[in-house]
């Protein structure tokens, strides 16, 4: 990192259960990048569950949207390190994108996940378009629906799909079984 540099490091210190960090303004200086701010030496013991670790990034005020070419996310795990460490589920979500409505939108679509001939979409928030995916990415069906409803899968082949459900907004993905 160049002289002057302005980043910010998320210091995770000890936690047992999920956590909240807030960042630490640094500049980078001399030949030490970061000055040794985000050194870290301590125990992280979950007790092999996962846990959720939010990065709050609402103070952040010096993110360059004109040249995405400076902005950056990385994560460092350690050096010489005698523990393993499993990243799961990583998103970047500004505040004004919705996630509550998504949440809201994934618990109110409900389907019959083992299928014969008919996908029923038992509960829909509302009219919605329903496609069906084969597990190599192909789009193999695409409908619009309402609640109640169901799409005739007799002709597909016995396998995994994987069905998206939209709203225009929101957007949940569910793993069904033909067989």
């Amino acid at each position: 990192m160049a002289n002057g540099t302005n980043y910010n490091v998320f210091n995770l210190k000890d936690f047992t259960t999920s956590a909240t960090v807030t960042p630490t303004a640094v500049q980078a200086t001399g030949s030490n990048a970061g000055n040794g701010s985000n050194d870290y030496i301590g125990v992280i013991n979950t007790g092999g569950a996962w846990q959720k670790v939010t990065l709050d990034m609402s103070t952040i005020t010096s993110v360059n949207v004109a040249d995405n070419t400076k902005n950056f996310f990385a994560l460092k795990v350690g050096k010489d390190v005698s523990y393993s460490l499993d990243i799961d589920d990583v998103q970047i979500v500004s505040s004004n994108m919705g996630t509550i409505d998504v949440k809201e939108f994934d618990k109110k679509v409900k389907m019959n996940t083992l299928v014969s001939d008919n996908l029923t979409l038992i509960e829909l928030p509302s009219k919605s378009t329903v496609n069906i995916y084969s597990v190599d990415g192909k789009l193999v069906s695409s409908n619009r629906v309402n609640s109640g409803e169901s799409i005739n899968v007799s002709k597909l082949q016995k396998g995994n799909y994987i069905v998206t459900v939209e709203d225009g907004k929101n957007k949940v993905s569910r793993k069904i079984v033909k067989k």
